[in-house]
């Protein structure tokens, strides 16, 4: 497939053949011909999925014989921090070992590096729930950890939950679901980082659709990669009019309770009786050994 692009050619891009060195000290404008050929990132054997900084994916092309690659990709891939400096127009790399660490790894900073991209509340009759997304911006794969409390008019405790995660990638999203029987005013939240030591991340490899109906959502969940995609579990916030109005939880894994490369699995998931949704927010966890 070819596509033309006119004006200025943007991104941030690394060419895997070696060009000359040429440095440009102006901006300037160009007519070129972009073409796509379902090129795919492989390192180390393990296939890599392009995204941007908002997990969106980016598909690499070839401008006159050179192939470019999305530079936060491949960064990412390859361990290595990448910034942008506008004012420069300059791609910074950098070495993600930390001097004050024999790993590299620095839970506080890499905790600061977690953000919170998305926070919902709703109650039933039953119970009172809060839902935080999370995304690591980060470039470890970690052992996220967040401990919540609930809060009453007086900021006096009614309520506290823990909940943690295994290999939460990098550019990943993450939803944890909070319930408290009583109900609150506020809630706090502390959000940690571990170093994930024992598994790799998946969910970058996993393809995630869903088609629904007045009661129901079906997920259907493809691994992309070559390892078994363990223990993949998808969370379901159902939304009416932009308010999350319910969840719900499951998995889509076979009998091994894993997804084979290659494979789609798939399940179903219900709202409650007797509440409307207009659309769904899937979110997946998963993990592969090392």
């Amino acid at each position: 497939m070819k596509k033309r692009l006119q004006g200025l050619i943007a991104g941030l891009l690394i060419g895997t053949m070696l060009t000359s060195g040429m440095v440009f000290a102006q901006q300037i404008s160009e007519t070129a011909e972009l073409f796509y050929n379902n090129i795919k990132i492989s390192l180390n054997g393990q296939e890599v999925l392009p995204k941007d900084a908002n997990g969106n994916y980016v598909e690499p092309f070839i401008i006159n014989g050179t192939t470019y690659l999305p530079v936060r990709a491949v960064a990412n891939a390859l361990g290595v921090n990448v910034d942008w400096d506008g004012n420069t127009n300059t791609v910074i790399l950098s070495n993600q070992k930390s001097e004050n660490s024999a790993t590299g790894f620095d839970a506080s900073a890499v905790a600061k590096e977690i953000s919170v991209i998305k926070e919902y509340q709703w109650k039933t009759n039953y119970s009172n729930y809060i839902a935080i997304v999370l995304k690591n911006n980060s470039t470890y794969t970690i052992s996220p950890r967040v401990q919540l409390s609930f809060k009453d008019k007086d900021g006096e405790i009614v309520g506290a939950e823990n909940q943690s995660e295994y290999a939460f990638g990098p550019g990943n999203e993450m939803a944890f679901i909070f319930s408290n029987d009583e109900v609150f005013e506020s809630y706090e939240y502390i959000i940690s980082a571990g170093e994930e030591k024992y598994y790799e991340e998946c969910v970058s490899q996993l393809e995630c659709t869903h088609s629904v109906t007045t009661e129901k959502t079906i997920i259907q969940v493809k691994n992309n990669g070559n390892k078994e995609a363990k223990f993949v579990e998808y969370v379901v916030l159902f939304k009416n009019n932009g308010n999350v109005v319910d969840y719900n939880w499951g998995y889509c894994v076979d009998d091994d309770y894993e997804i084979k490369p290659g494979m789609t699995e798939m399940d179903e998931s219900s709202v409650s009786y007797g509440k409307n949704f207009d659309s769904v927010e899937i979110y997946l966890t998963g993990r592969a050994d090392k």
